[in-house]
């Protein structure tokens, strides 16, 4: 059997492909300054470069300055960074000027309690890569990378009720043509009815009331 990453990027280029738009990554209803970037994506001469780059990345996921730097180096502003520097993000007209900015970077997600929360929509080494469409591009063509985000478990635990801590075990295609399991924590605060990502300095140890959630085969 193929390799399962081969495929999707084959399919990728194939059925997804577009022009490159040269425009500029559009912050003027963000709240935050500090994303700037002059290349729209990042170009890789073919399959082998791009995979090469992935597992590159996926190596160095502890250590994600050394990737900052490297998109730097670019010029260029990944998924990922726009979606942390949403942290910054403090009131409600913002946060939903700040989704609108980048739709694409945001993904809804509604727990078992009807709780919504705004997830990056790929995997954390693939936010690295790609631009704030989800696109990048390998050979000549540009294109929306595919999202096969799978939220598998969750468990929150509150520390008041409108500030919380949510774990999430995700899903993912691998490069060996099995499945990853990527796990994000986020401290939440609830602003104007939605659980917004922000900023802890530590976290020793807590315990209280939450919720679990584990999908059933």
């Amino acid at each position: 059997m193929k390799n399962l990453i081969y495929i999707i990027v084959a399919v990728f280029i194939s059925a997804m492909a577009t022009s490159c738009d040269k425009e500029s990554l559009n912050h003027e209803n963000a709240t935050t300054n500090q994303l700037k970037s002059s290349v729209t994506h990042l170009e890789f001469a073919d399959t082998a470069a791009f995979l090469n780059h992935l597992k590159w990345v996926e190596n160095n996921i502890s250590n994600p300055n050394a990737i900052i730097q490297y998109n730097q180096n670019k010029l260029f502003t990944s998924l990922m960074e726009i979606y942390e520097g949403g942290s910054n993000v403090t009131d409600s007209v913002s946060i939903i000027n700040y989704i609108q900015t980048y739709p694409n970077v945001f993904l809804e997600q509604i727990l078992g309690d009807g709780s919504t929360f705004y997830d990056m929509p790929y995997s954390a080494a693939l936010a690295y890569i790609l631009n704030q469409n989800g696109e990048v591009q390998i050979g000549t063509q540009v294109g929306r990378w595919p999202n096969y985000l799978y939220l598998y478990s969750y468990r929150t635990e509150y520390w008041t009720s409108r500030v919380r801590l949510v774990g999430r075990l995700y899903e993912n295609p691998d490069v060996a043509n099995t499945y990853k399991y990527e796990v994000r924590t986020t401290a939440q605060k609830k602003v104007g009815g939605i659980w917004w990502q922000t900023n802890v300095e530590y976290l020793v140890s807590y315990n209280a009331p939450g919720t679990y959630y584990e999908q059933q085969w």
